[in-house]
């Protein structure tokens, strides 16, 4: 990736949580599954160059996209 001393945040949550996100920075009602939040990019891109930013992830929607698709899953 070219970034050996980058910085990644993740973060796991539930689809209240994440619906809570989606609406209050992407302005979309209901949960998704993944939702970044890039920090080298925009006018504040230099403040901290180590950053890439944050990845926020439901899990409840990332288990019933996989079950959806008829992917093995371990048990929950």
């Amino acid at each position: 990736m070219g970034y050996p001393d980058a910085q990644l945040s993740i973060l796991i949550v539930d689809d209240t949580q994440i619906a809570e996100f989606n609406l209050a920075y992407l302005n979309h009602a209901g949960p998704t599954n993944v939702i970044l939040f890039p920090m080298q990019e925009g006018p504040f891109s230099g403040i901290s160059p180590d950053l890439l930013g944050d990845v926020v992830i439901s899990a409840d929607t990332a288990y019933r996209e996989a079950a959806e698709a008829a992917m093995h899953m371990a048990e929950r």
